[in-house]
Parts: C-alpha cells; structure tokens; sequence
C-alpha cells in the first residue's frame, strides 16, 4: 500500500540529485497520481545547443512518470499538454493521444539502451542505484531532444523502426510479405483493390490471403499453413492501397483522421477519395471492413527496401441500401458521395489496426533453422512422447511441411511426457498432434495419418512416399521392419530415435538409401540396451490387467530428444554418402548424483 502524503526515501534522494543537472528546472515536485498509481514529477527541459526545429521549441515541458518500486519499475517522460511538445518523432510514442483529465500526452519518448542514438553518447549500461537511476534518464531525456532539434535520430546503418499507430487491441491483422514478394509488387502497376480476409478460427486474427486487382484478378496469393486454410474460418473482404511511401506527417506521425491520411495521401501525389471510389461498392453489406495500406519498408536507415508493410484500419460502415445524400438517387454515385461528406470525411478519427508480418521468414527471426532445411517434407512415424516433441521442435524451426502416421489413440498416462493435454484424450494421437502444430505455427501445413505403419490406403502410401526425410520414433521392432521393407522407390534419409529404460540415453541410427538396414541397427544399438535382469519391477499403468509402461520423466525426454534433433540437422546439413549410415548416442552425465550435462559417446 502507497502512502500517498509520503514520498518514499528512495525518490527523495533521486530528487536531491536532478538539482545537479544543467538544463533541468523543476516546475513541481513529486505527487502521487491515484488515476495511473505513479509519482509524477513535473519539469522544463532545456537543449543546449539548439537547432532550429518547427516541430521541438528550445525550452519544454515534462511530466516524469515513477514507479513506486524506484528505483525499480518504470520511468516514462510525456510532453506536457501546455507548453510540451505536440508532434511525434521518432523513438517516440504516439503523441497524438491525450486523456481530456490528465494533464500530459501519452507519447512518452523512448529512453533505454536499444536507442543507439543515445547509446552514441551513453555506452554504460543502466544504472539500478538510487541516487543515480532518475538522473541517467533524465541525461538520456536531453540528449534525446538534442537529438531530436538537429534531425539526428538516424544514421546509416541503424535498425528501421515503424512509426507508433497506437492501434487497436480488438484485432491482429497478420500478412505474409518478403524480398521476394517486394520485387513483385516493384514491377506491379495495380495500387488498389480488393483483399480477401480470414479470421481464423476461435481467435480475432484476420490473415490476408489473397490480393486482388480492380477487374478482380488475383494479383498475389500469400503462402499460408493449414490454420488458415481451415473450413470453420469466416471470410471476409476488405480494401488495400499500396503507397510509394510510409503514411506518416512530419516529423514521424502518423494519421490520426481521414484528413490527415488525405494529406498524406495528396503529398505522394494520390487522391484517396478516387482510389477508392471504385472498389468501395464491393463491401456495400452493412458491415465494417478493413482497408489495409501498403508501403515499402527498410531493414536499416541508408538501404534500399525489403519488403512491404500492410498498415490496417477499420473503416466505419458504409452507406448501403437506400442510405443516401438527400436529393440524390440511391445508385453508387450517390451513396459514395453520403460516405464522402459523412462516414470518411476529414474529421473522423482512423481506428488503427495491430498489423504484423506473419511471413515465415519474420516470424522464425528469433530462432529457427537454416533456410534451406524448410524446404524439406518430413514423415515422423509415431506420435509417442519422443514423436511429439521431435515434431514440435522441427515445426517451431520452420521446417512446416510434416507428415505424422500413428494408429493410437491419447491415454491419460501420456500426458506425463507428451505434448497434447487433457481435450485430446481418446483421439487418435496423429490428429491431435497436427491439430497442435498447425496452430503454433501460421505457415504449417501438418498432415496425419491415423493408422499404424505401413498404412492400408493407397492414398496414404503415395503421400509417404512423396516425404525427403523418414524418422521413426516409436521404440517398435516392429515398426523397424516394417521401415526396411517399405518400397520407398528412391533413396531417403531414414532416422530413427531412440531411448533407453528410463531415458539416460537416447540413440539416433542415421541411414541414407532405400531399405532401412535393420540388422545394422540392431547390432549397434544392441550394447547399450538395458538388461531386463537388471530391472527389479516395472512400474504399471493403472490397476486390473497388469500392463508394465516405459518410465521417464518429461525433461528427460524432451533433453535427450532435442539433442537427437541436432544430429537431426547435423544430417541435413551435412549429408551422409549413399548406403552408409551413423549412429550416436547422447546420454546424461551426474557427478555425485548431480546432473552435470548431456554427452555424445557413440
């Protein structure tokens, strides 16, 4: 509980030391605020070398915003409603957005570490300590307008940053762009149209799937994974215009109504109004819709463009019906002319979207697997504990074209060490599983076959046949045999993985030909197999019919499977010759009884 007549020791302090800094006045001291549950520090700022800048005065106004947990938490500055800075810039919030009983904008500058124009000047790392934390962002706070005044932000070389739409949290607008659909939209002389939409199912994500011309020609069809391609989606349509250039007003702000986009609009040399006047009587339906804009975006600041940008927004009803301008007739003339005047004219405020790059390429950045490895269509034969996690991390790293075969349904006694839950109990494992992957990665396109290896259907032989890379991952002889007489028809990298009784070890056969050497297997695999004298009992799963189950804990699974999805890569990266095979074995090293690691020993 704050005491709010109090202000804390930890902030006095740190109050005591911003009277040490050139350029800063304070205007009024630390209050609590209970409408955000901050201190609030009220402050002008000076920039001591000013360059003369239209948009930033030299002296301005602040209100600091403190965490109660200084010096912990948070610590925002926003311009002050009066005599604060009105327009946005770049490391900067959105500043067009005021609440009327609060006496600042909302467009609070950007003052940590990721901000390299400031690292220029501050290269140590942030401070924790009371007496210095306020004063290093009030330093960062300076050097930012000083920045800001001589139009110093971007250099080359420097990350690319969007500017801050401040959109909506109701929807996520996801479209599928990369270097090599940009250099199609390059050569493109279409700039308006119509865009199919989905929402996917049981979410408020709208994917893009289809762009298409004013003569309602398909134009370009993103590459999307099953979860979008689902039956139980609903479709919508929408409208996209493609810019030459960011939607953005000097310095760096983006629309805030239809005048301002209009502006924007006419400064590229585009009327708004007529570019959309002929597509606006395809979503005549009562409904609203989205009107997606399009732009060239960089990697970094000095390099040319990578990739286009799709910018949502919901555009409010239009007229329909015999919704018209009185003294004009109901045809489309004239509701557009009601839709001008009234519905999008200039003072209507944009209602913003959250628009993301779902393309596989973005999506993946944070980790995934070598490019080239995506291209490849692999079969995981059995969706057990050790399939299922193989399946996960392959899908995760971008490799979206799997095929998964098993002919088990989901028992309780799985949800130990498998990925499904509780909702996928009695279902066949394969369907489930697919189901799973499909929805974690929007480029997926999973496919199962709920039947036990080798499958009965012709259909489904055809479609294992069509796979690049074969791993078992069933601990089944059975399925062994059956994987060394299956008629591939071409030579295969066939795997198969492995563990030992109670997942110290796992093992990974690698082969590459046509017919599994089965034998082979078995010899190497042989020496490190647990002796069933050795076991004093095996554990059961449930009462009545005894049915012994294999032991192992999740993180012993999941630690020895990932290290086999290495050699997994390792194989695909690297490839064996022709009818020779590899085999390793990853097992857990404990000193004293203490887990120390994983190492390969075969």
């Amino acid at each position: 509980m704050v005491d709010t007549k109090i202000i804390p020791t930890d902030l006095r302090v740190a109050r005591r030391n911003l009277e040490e800094i050139p350029n800063v006045r304070i205007l009024n001291d630390l209050v609590w605020n209970e409408k955000v549950s901050l201190w609030v520090l009220y402050c002008e700022l000076t920039i001591s070398e000013y360059i003369g800048n239209p948009f930033l005065p030299q002296v301005t106004n602040w209100y600091v915003l403190v965490s109660p947990e200084y010096p912990l938490g948070s610590i925002s500055f926003c311009p002050s409603k009066t005599a604060g800075i009105s327009h946005t810039f770049q490391h900067q919030l959105n500043n067009s957005k005021a609440n009327s009983d609060l006496p600042w904008r909302w467009g609070s500058i950007c003052l940590d570490l990721n901000v390299k124009v400031l690292g220029r000047f501050f290269a140590e790392s942030e401070p924790l300590s009371t007496e210095e934390r306020l004063a290093w962002y009030f330093h960062r706070a300076l050097k930012w307008l000083q920045s800001a005044s001589s139009g110093d932000f971007v250099k080359p070389s420097e990350t690319f940053e969007l500017p801050d739409f401040s959109p909506n949290k109701v929807y996520k607008l996801a479209f599928s762009e990369n270097a090599s659909s940009y250099a199609f939209w390059a050569k493109s002389k279409d700039n308006v149209g119509i865009v199919n939409l989905v929402k996917i199912n049981n979410t408020n994500i709208i994917a893009a799937t289809s762009f298409r011309s004013r003569l309602d020609k398909q134009i370009l069809a993103p590459h999307w994974g099953k979860v979008v391609e689902i039956a139980e989606n609903e479709q919508y349509k929408g409208l996209w215009i493609r810019l030459n250039n960011l939607p953005v007003l000097e310095p760096w702000q983006p629309p805030s109504t239809f005048g301002e986009l209009i502006k924007v609009f006419l400064e590229q040399g585009l009327d708004f109004y007529e570019m959309i006047k002929s597509e606006t009587s395809k979503i005549r339906d009562g409904a609203k819709h989205f009107l997606l804009i399009g732009f060239p975006i960089l990697a970094k600041h000095g390099e040319p463009p990578i990739r286009i940008h799709w910018q949502a927004l919901l555009l409010p009803v239009l007229s329909s019906g015999s919704r018209t301008m009185k003294g004009f007739r109901p045809n489309e003339s004239g509701k557009f002319l009601f839709d001008k005047l009234k519905v999008i004219n200039h003072n209507v405020e944009l209602d913003w979207v959250s628009s993301e790059n779902w393309n596989a390429e973005q999506i993946s950045a944070r980790g995934r697997f070598p490019v080239s490895f995506s291209s490849q269509r692999v079969l995981i034969i059995g969706c057990g504990a050790v399939g299922s996690v193989v399946a996960e991390l392959l899908v995760r790293g971008n490799i979206n074209q799997v095929v998964l075969i098993d002919g088990e349904e989901l028992e309780v006694g799985n949800l130990v060490r498998h990925t499904l839950g509780l909702e996928d109990i009695k279902k066949p494992k394969a369907q489930q599983l697919a189901k799973r992957l499909n929805s974690i990665n929007p480029n997926a396109r999973v496919m199962c076959i709920a039947d036990v290896f080798p499958p009965r259907s012709d259909n489904d032989r055809a479609i294992l046949k069509q796979c690049d890379v074969i791993i078992d991952c069933t601990g089944d002889d059975k399925a062994l045999i059956s994987l060394s007489q299956f008629p591939w028809g071409k030579e295969k990298l066939i795997i198969s993985i492995n563990l030992n009784y109670g997942a110290t070890k796992s093992f990974i056969f690698t082969y590459k030909g046509n017919l599994f050497p089965v034998q082979e297997y078995s010899q190497r695999i042989k020496p490190h197999l647990t002796n069933m004298d050795e076991i004093d009992e095996l554990p059961i799963d449930g009462i009545g019919c005894w049915h012994p189950v294999f032991p192992a804990r999740a993180d012993d699974v999941w630690l020895l499977v990932s290290a086999c999805v290495k050699e997994v890569l390792d194989s695909l990266e690297h490839p064996i010759n022709p009818e020779t095979c590899r085999f390793a074995v990853f097992e857990q090293v404990l000193e004293n009884d203490t887990f120390v690691g994983i190492r390969k020993i075969g």
